[in-house]
């Protein structure tokens, strides 16, 4: 996204990537301009109350004419300021994913009762080797046999502890 770009430009941006819609966007941004809550860069010279007007042409559920959109082009804003706005002045959400709902934490679980079972009945002397049984079966997923070995087992682990079960 460029630094500065005009409101118009990142209202219909912003609405397409977020899935918000156009028409709520767009009644939010008025109110901000006509509040002054929304930085602008730079605002051309507007007849008196064109931006009230614009406002409650809005807030009716128009959406902007070609005339309009010629003047929303030259109101610009920066691109961080405008999704710093948008966020209400909070902080992005943190990024990647979130913990423990992803990767292979829940296919691994499924396992824990086999591995219990063969450490129990001494089909295995431990965590890792039912881990690694459980690979040659193709019954865990990863890519190398004792990477995925390693991590089953340390969850095992770190869940069950020593205990025999």
């Amino acid at each position: 996204m460029p630094k500065e770009s005009d409101i118009y430009d990142l209202v219909e941006r912003e609405a397409a990537r977020s899935g918000i819609p156009r028409i709520e966007l767009w009644q939010s941004v008025a109110k901000g301009l006509v509040e002054k809550t929304l930085p602008v860069s730079s605002l051309p010279l507007l007849p008196a109350g064109w931006l009230v007007g614009f406002r409650a042409s809005i807030d009716r559920y128009d959406d902007p004419n070609p005339g309009v959109v010629r003047i929303l082009k030259l109101i610009f804003v920066r691109a961080s300021d405008f999704k710093k706005w948008l966020r209400g002045g909070k902080r992005s959400a943190k990024r990647g994913p979130v913990r423990g709902v992803t990767g292979l934490q829940a296919s691994d679980r499924k396992l824990f009762p086999e591995i219990a079972k063969r450490i129990k009945t001494r089909k295995a002397r431990s965590a890792r080797d039912a881990a690694l049984q459980l690979f040659d079966e193709r019954k865990v997923s990863g890519n190398s046999r004792e990477s995925a070995a390693k991590r089953v087992s340390g969850r095992y682990l770190k869940e069950y502890g020593n205990v025999d079960r």
